[in-house]
């Protein structure tokens, strides 16, 4: 596809999106520690792009530690590249909290619906209605999630403004012990997909680019749907581990 083409379909600034290219080929090993970058001149050419613009792509990248530049020599790929792929989702509850520490929010909507979209049969009997956030998850001023919460009203009201300014899977285990809720099941699912133009602008990607989308769903005791998300991770944050003799039987 013509770089200008995709471009031109999301809000994010040019630049970024390229940085983010960029970063895509230092990641993948295509340009490896102590490569020399293309010059401006052929980045312009490559991505149909002003010479400010590619200037800006690489100040984003040394800012970030990826590349270093020398007067009259060029631009390199550091000896050693930051690990960009800080972002760890957990696969339980204790580990995906340490991750998630840090995080600073941004509510883009909020209101009541009848119920989430999207729901299956065995994640629970639905609640009267919910109450509706869409919010951006930042770590160190980077966007690094967009975020779809419903939230049962009664647990919500329980605790409205711990709701808006904190993480959910901090404010529930706190209700879970004041007695205010129970959770019994908590479950999530991830795939990897595409991104799409809204989340895009969100996270400051380019359209297309790789995200994963976990779906997170929790019950209380009764059955009863209690909180349902949906989180668009940007795939270039996003690493599993898994400790494959956790669950070994001895």
């Amino acid at each position: 596809m013509d770089p200008l083409t995709t471009f031109s379909r999301s809000k994010a600034p040019i630049y970024a999106q390229v940085a983010s290219l960029l970063k895509e080929r230092i990641s993948s090993g295509e340009w490896g520690p102590g490569d020399r970058l293309p010059n401006l001149e052929a980045l312009q050419a490559e991505f149909g792009i002003a010479r400010v613009t590619a200037r800006q792509a690489i100040a984003l990248l040394k800012d970030e530690g990826l590349v270093w530049g020398k007067q009259g020599k060029g631009t390199f790929v550091a000896t050693t590249v930051p690990d960009q792929r800080w972002l760890r989702v957990g696969t339980d509850w204790a580990s995906l909290m340490s991750t998630l520490e840090g995080t600073t929010i941004e509510i883009l909507e909020k209101g009541y619906v009848r119920s989430p979209p999207a729901v299956a049969e065995s994640d629970g009997r639905l609640a009267g209605r919910y109450r509706h956030l869409k919010r951006v998850h930042s770590h160190s001023d980077r966007p690094f999630c967009v975020i779809s919460l419903h939230i049962a009203d009664d647990l919500y009201a329980a605790a409205p403004e711990d709701f808006d300014t904190k993480l959910a899977m901090q404010v529930i285990p706190r209700l879970w012990d004041e007695g205010k809720t129970s959770v019994g099941s908590a479950r999530q699912s991830l795939v990897i997909t595409r991104c799409d133009i809204e989340n895009a602008d969100h996270l400051g990607i380019e359209i297309g680019a790789p995200v994963a989308v976990v779906k997170r769903v929790m019950a209380d005791d009764s059955g009863r749907a209690i909180y349902f998300a949906e989180i668009v991770y940007r795939g270039d944050y996003i690493k599993l581990d898994f400790d494959l003799l956790a669950q070994k039987t001895k």
